[in-house]
């Protein structure tokens, strides 16, 4: 992964992303991003692996992963999950926490 993997996603989106995954860190939480913007090849190498995954996966050319419309982050501690992902609807994005099977490590775009 680089060192920036924010800076992949779309150009609407990075600035936003990189402002709010920021803002966690000041608020005293660890926090790791471990997935940004993928390939359809790695989406669909995800996919096949989707039943030993804890979170859902998207069929390939479903996922707003390809387009850099979406990141993934692992926070610590883990409950603070939800009120994150409140923080990043606040600001107009889409939490996976609240909008599909839970996938409280997802926040995305509010377009495309």
């Amino acid at each position: 992964m680089s060192l920036d993997p924010l800076g992949s996603l779309d150009a609407g989106l990075v600035g936003a992303a990189r402002w709010f995954v920021d803002g966690l860190r000041s608020a005293g939480l660890s926090v790791v991003v471990t997935s940004s913007r993928r390939s359809f090849a790695q989406q669909a190498t995800l996919y096949a692996s989707r039943y030993s995954n804890p979170y859902p996966v998207a069929r390939p050319g479903t996922s707003k992963h390809e387009r850099g419309l979406a990141f993934d982050v692992a926070i610590s501690p883990r409950q603070y999950e939800a009120w994150a992902g409140a923080q990043w609807e606040r600001l107009g994005g889409r939490w996976g926490g609240r909008f599909r099977q839970y996938d409280g490590v997802h926040f995305e775009a509010p377009w495309g």
